[in-house]
């Protein structure tokens, strides 16, 4: 029976998210984490996501705010968090393709780096920006929609990205079928699973183009109007 690939994506989030950066006490500015500095290009800005994440987050006070209820996220700057509980759960099932370090505060959220990288196609992304001349980076607009433009895992029970960073730093994230279960039945909220069209898919939209496939979006249980913790 084939398989389903969803692309993960959140949104929910109403305040300043950022595992690198930190605000001043007035709120009205933000620089970089001293401990996250040799990450960042001092020309552009822009960060190489792995040397931040062999960093650790131990020591850098981060508090991630949600709100209550949720325990799955992508910070601002492109890190995928989840709550000490679901990757309890993560483990239990058996879940591939990640590593995960605790962030400081209470050990109650974990950031994960998935490991399980896949080639694509690089067209699928674009960029209106010239190369920074110190980093060569540039930010990448677009989004894989399709399997047919990522290199499929073959693992049933694995979450999945790109094999290099976006231009502007971090991942593209995605889960297999099996794994989108897992997640639902261990009660993971905060985040949207968009299904990848399959070649099927493509043609018949080819043919009609008014045809609408049902089954396209999966909802993490958004919180989209409750407090935040």
């Amino acid at each position: 029976m084939p398989r389903s690939f969803y692309r993960f994506t959140t949104f929910d989030q109403n305040d300043f998210n950022w595992l690198t950066r930190v605000t001043d006490k007035d709120g009205d500015g933000y620089g970089v984490r001293f401990q996250f500095l040799s990450a960042f290009c001092p020309s552009c800005g822009k960060f190489n996501q792995d040397a931040v994440f062999e960093k650790g987050f131990e020591n850098t006070c981060t508090r991630i705010r949600v709100r209550k209820g949720r325990n799955i996220l992508v910070t601002d700057d492109g890190f995928l968090c989840v709550s000490s509980d679901l990757l309890k759960s993560l483990h239990k099932a058996g879940a591939k393709g990640f590593e995960s370090k605790p962030l400081y505060t209470g050990m109650y959220w974990h950031v994960l780096r998935i490991t399980n990288r896949r080639s694509f196609d690089p067209k699928v992304y674009r960029t209106d920006e010239k190369p920074c001349p110190a980093c060569q980076r540039s930010g990448d607009y677009g989004l894989i929609q399709n399997e047919r433009e990522i290199d499929l895992p073959k693992e049933d029970l694995t979450f999945f990205s790109i094999d290099r960073e976006r231009g502007q730093g971090g991942y593209d994230l995605f889960v297999t079928e099996k794994l989108s279960d897992v997640l639902h039945k261990s009660g993971a909220k905060g985040g949207d699973l968009y299904k990848l069209w399959t070649a099927e898919e493509e043609q018949r939209l080819k043919d009609n183009p008014k045809w609408r496939r049902k089954d396209g979006g999966v909802s993490l249980g958004q919180h989209r109007y409750g407090p935040t913790e």
